[in-house]
Order: C-alpha cells, then structure tokens, then sequence
C-alpha cells in the first residue's frame, strides 16, 4: 500500500512531466516560425517599427517617420536596392548587417515583396 507522501508525490510527478512535455511542444512548434520570412521580420525587429503589416503605423513607426513599405514606390525598388537599406540603414532607420545575416536579410525583402500584391512593379 501506498503511503501518504506517495501518493501526493505522484500526482505532482505527472503535472511537472506534462509541464516539461507541454513547454518542449511549444518550444518545437515555435522554433520553425522563426525561419518563415513573417517569423525573421518580427525577429529582426522591423515589426517594431514597420508593423507585421508593413504599413509603419506603429507606435515607433509614427514616431520616426517609418515609411510604408506597401507603396507602389517600395514595389518598384530594386530587390538589391532593399537589401542595402536593410543592411546599411536608410535616413533614420538604423543598419542592420551586424544583427541580420545577408540569407536573413534576402528573406526579409521578400516578405517586403509579400506585402505587396502587384509583382508588374517590381524589378530584381
């Protein structure tokens, strides 16, 4: 027969080995999603001020001007052209090469391109 501690020992084991499972889970879902170009976005910190929807009104966006990058004017940017911005910084947006890698910052430009529909304005 089971003694008291026993048997309040075991309920406690089994909510700590579902707690571990369920936070391992998670952690294995999540993981992924940083690789998607949505997932690189919000992890390099353009969210901040970009928005997720690329439209730069954020609180951050308004207050440093952050352009909307669904414009027919970013569409017609060079992918080249974005790649530089990104990586060395454009007006007040700060350089980024240090914190993303160039494959990174090659994804973040299309998720740019994923923001706006029309691909007859852009140019490789």
């Amino acid at each position: 027969m089971a003694s008291a501690r026993d048997r309040l020992t075991l309920p406690c084991m089994a909510r700590r080995h579902i707690i571990v499972f369920a936070s391992l889970w998670i952690l294995a879902l999540a993981a992924p999603a940083a690789d998607t170009p949505r997932g690189v976005w919000v992890k390099a910190k353009c969210a901040l001020c970009h928005g997720i929807d690329g439209s730069g009104q954020t609180k951050a966006g308004r207050q440093v001007a952050a352009p909307d990058l669904r414009t027919p004017e970013i569409a017609k940017m060079t992918d080249k052209a974005l790649e530089k911005s990104i990586a060395g910084g454009h007006k007040r947006m700060p350089a980024f090469q240090k914190q993303v890698t160039a494959a990174n910052v090659r994804v973040l430009v299309q998720y740019i391109r994923s923001l706006t529909p029309s691909p007859s304005a852009r140019r490789p």
